[in-house]
């Protein structure tokens, strides 16, 4: 169970979303890591590669029908 949540926005975030992801994983505290994105975008593909390959388990992905802003993605994490 964590004891911490990062919200990451990824709006618009394909070239950094990775290392994103990769940093989070890698904190001593293991953050549940809340991903808010556009349903079958970039960023929703490249979340789904980078799930199953670093089986990283605190990790939950809320999927939008539209591009959220940050704020909206703050809202809704």
């Amino acid at each position: 169970m964590a004891l911490v949540s990062s919200l990451v926005s990824a709006y618009y975030a394909v070239d950094y979303l990775e290392g994103r992801l990769d940093n989070l994983a890698e904190q001593d505290v293991h953050p549940e890591i809340v991903v808010v994105c556009r349903a079958e975008s970039k960023e929703h593909e490249l979340t789904l590669r980078w799930s199953a390959r670093s089986s990283y388990e605190d990790l939950k992905i809320v999927l939008t029908k539209d591009i959220p802003t940050v704020y909206a993605a703050w809202n809704m994490g």
